[in-house]
């Protein structure tokens, strides 16, 4: 008897175990209302890449759930701002079926947005649908051809142009704009209607009167409102015009041994070092056979000379000399003496301490034998 009701305890014990199991996988219904976005030519209805500016919409279609039958009453559009989400569309209603079109226009700059378009019914279960618009821009081409290299004050140059409409959107061009920056500011220099999809054009600009580093910067847009914007330098310089040549002999022959920077004429041992910037000076127990010639200078006044062969002489402006003859290290010091001097040498001179400076190249080294005729021919810029 006994074992017949362990039997029977472990039989009931069985059906409630098999009959829960069977209670517990029978699935949950799903109450959240359905939702979709229709996908049709001009509307959204997930991730995609997109222009900027562009209009478009969105088709919302939703539904109440078939089992729980409550009504839908709400459908919310939020778009990320940044990191945050923001509600850009909220629809109030009470209905079994929702359908609306829901219009936008995506970022006028290039970005990656989260969009998410939900449903909630009367019970507050809710559907969302999330996707990503990524923005592009399509900006037509645009070149711009420019002098790279300093130029003098008030002076002509030209810049050319060409552009292109853009070869994916083929927008035709709207305008082109060029701006023009000093240190007074920004100023609007010429704004051009066009039409069409090319651009070809040559314009023709005066530097600044001072030196200056001048910003320009071309803007070309489209039809459709994309722009390429291209920026240039222009550097003004004053470039040193004033040039001439000079020569100074051998200090023990009968030339002229000396010259003056600043009056640009030669000089002779009887003038005064005050006036006599760059002075041969040979010396017999130094500089001896065959040629007896130092072929270098040195100066009696508060003339300066500094060795600068890496300078570009062609170019030589103020600003540029300056900097040669200030910058750099102890070792290329400027020095009150030039030595074992040759062809193609440049030098950077400040002329008696004064605010003027001048860059020589010495063109010719010319060495003699028992006449003492040899001498040091240069030319000079300042």
């Amino acid at each position: 008897m006994t074992g017949f009701r362990l039997f029977l305890f472990f039989s009931i014990f069985i059906l409630i175990f098999y009959a829960c199991r069977h209670e517990s996988d029978t699935p949950v219904p799903d109450e959240s209302p359905s939702l979709l976005l229709e996908a049709k030519p001009g509307f959204v209805s997930g991730s995609q890449i997109i222009s900027k500016n562009t209009p478009f919409e969105i088709s919302v279609k939703a539904s109440a759930n078939s089992f729980s039958q409550q009504n839908l009453n709400r459908c919310t559009i939020k778009r990320s701002y940044g990191s945050q989400l923001v509600t850009v569309s909220d629809s109030i209603f009470s209905t079994q079926d929702f359908s609306f079109v829901y219009s936008f226009n995506t970022l006028n700059a290039a970005d990656t947005e989260r969009w998410e378009v939900s449903v909630t019914d009367e019970a507050g279960k809710n559907r969302t649908i999330a996707f990503h618009l990524i923005t592009l821009l399509y900006p037509p081409s645009l070149q711009v051809i420019y002098p790279n290299l300093p130029m003098g004050t008030s002076q002509p140059f030209q810049i050319a142009i060409t552009g292109s409409s853009n070869s994916t959107t083929n927008y035709n061009l709207k305008n082109i704009r060029l701006f023009r920056s000093t240190l007074s500011g920004t100023v609007p220099f010429f704004d051009s209607v066009l039409t069409g999809k090319n651009l070809v054009m040559f314009y023709t600009l005066i530097s600044h009167t001072a030196p200056v580093t001048e910003t320009f910067t071309v803007k070309l847009e489209d039809s459709r409102g994309e722009i390429r914007t291209v920026t240039f330098k222009i550097y003004v310089a004053s470039y040193m015009l004033d040039e001439h040549e000079g020569i100074i002999y051998n200090s023990l022959g009968t030339g002229n041994i000396g010259w003056d920077l600043l009056l640009n004429i030669a000089r002779t041992s009887s003038d005064s070092e005050n006036e006599t910037d760059m002075l041969n000076f040979t010396d017999t127990d130094e500089f001896g056979a065959p040629y007896y010639f130092n072929n270098g200078w040195m100066t009696g006044n508060a003339t300066r000379f500094k060795r600068a062969n890496w300078y570009d002489y062609e170019t030589a402006t103020q600003e540029s000399a300056v900097d040669a003859f200030t910058g750099g290290t102890i070792s290329d010091f400027p020095s009150n003496q030039a030595t074992s001097v040759s062809a193609g040498d440049i030098y950077i001179s400040n002329i008696r301490n004064q605010n003027v400076y001048c860059v020589i190249k010495v063109t010719e080294v010319n060495r003699t034998t028992g006449d003492n005729m040899d001498y040091i021919r240069f030319t000079y810029k300042k």
